[in-house]
């Protein structure tokens, strides 16, 4: 054995070539297994200056108020984006829209529009501008755009199937400031998220408690409104934010907004924000020749464009 081992030996030494040692053929492996799936574990490890892993603390000294003038200096930042690359999911539905519009713009400009899968035709046109917000979807039970006033906006849950405030939706959408007389308190939940707490009064005049969780790099994570009880009203989670070169505006490009009680859960997919873009009014009206049923003090159907007050 020993005699055939060393002409092994030779003939190796003969062709140049070394025994791959078995620490030498893990760490090959290894190496193409990085070359294939490198990019994304590695994109796992880098640091997120906005997420949970993020090197920031909180000052011991920060009140509710630098909190939020922190805040609204980056809403400030942010007079409006838009996305044509925005993918829309629903909880318990394996469909999801591709290629969705919106628009937003400071303070209540907003629209977003919708296609059907394969591009079969219209899914959802949602809006809002400084008079008032309507809504359709594909619904042949409900076939007109309804329209409300903004003054008029606690008669809309009676026909939206979810609790619907455009000012809070405008904060959500970080183009909408704090309203600085509100009075907050904060319980810290660790060195990384604060809870800010103020109480308000819904349009259908309800008390409910606004709750916004805030990340120690000063960006909102959470947006909620909690009834009398407690309870989760409605619910806008915040995630994957982005910094813009330009403005230094921060934007989150996924957002989770979900509304307990009815069973509705909804998940935002941005790519490719375009910040402060060149501002468009004619996006933030109600669409041309279409049935639209008003919904408030004036009430009955009409044609765009014909209204009646």
């Amino acid at each position: 054995m020993f005699q055939q081992s060393s002409r092994t030996q030779r003939r190796t030494s003969h062709s140049g070539l070394k025994p791959i040692t078995g620490f030498a053929c893990w760490l090959c492996l290894g190496l193409m297994l990085m070359s294939c799936v490198g990019c994304k574990f590695f994109a796992r490890l880098r640091p997120d200056p906005f997420g949970p892993h993020s090197s920031c603390q909180f000052d011991p000294s920060m009140t509710p108020q630098s909190l939020i003038a922190q805040i609204n200096a980056n809403a400030a930042l942010l007079q409006g984006w838009k996305s044509s690359s925005v993918t829309i999911s629903m909880a318990g539905s394996p469909i999801e829209l591709k290629g969705a519009n919106i628009a937003v713009e400071s303070p209540r400009n907003f629209r977003l529009l919708a296609s059907k899968p394969l591009f079969s035709g219209p899914a959802a046109d949602l809006g809002s501008n400084d008079r008032e917000f309507w809504f359709w979807f594909d619904d042949e039970r409900q076939p007109d755009v309804i329209m409300c006033r903004h003054e008029d906006v606690h008669e809309a849950g009676r026909v939206m199937p979810i609790p619907f405030e455009p000012d809070w939706l405008m904060e959500v959408l970080g183009v909408r400031q704090i309203d600085r007389g509100e009075e907050f308190t904060m319980e810290q939940q660790d060195g990384k998220y604060v809870q800010l707490y103020s109480h308000r009064i819904t349009p259908e005049g309800r008390p409910v408690t606004k709750r916004m969780t805030v990340h120690c790099s000063g960006v909102v994570v959470e947006h909620a409104l909690l009834d009398e009880e407690g309870g989760l009203i409605a619910q806008a989670k915040l995630s994957g934010h982005v910094q813009d070169q330009a403005s230094g505006a921060i934007l989150p490009t996924r957002i989770e907004l979900n509304w307990p009680k009815t069973g509705m859960h909804l998940t935002l997919k941005i790519d490719k924000p375009h910040i402060n873009p060149a501002s468009n009014p004619a996006q933030f009206q109600i669409p041309a020749n279409v049935r639209v049923r008003q919904i408030g003090r004036s009430r009955g159907v009409e044609q765009a464009g014909n209204r009646f007050d």
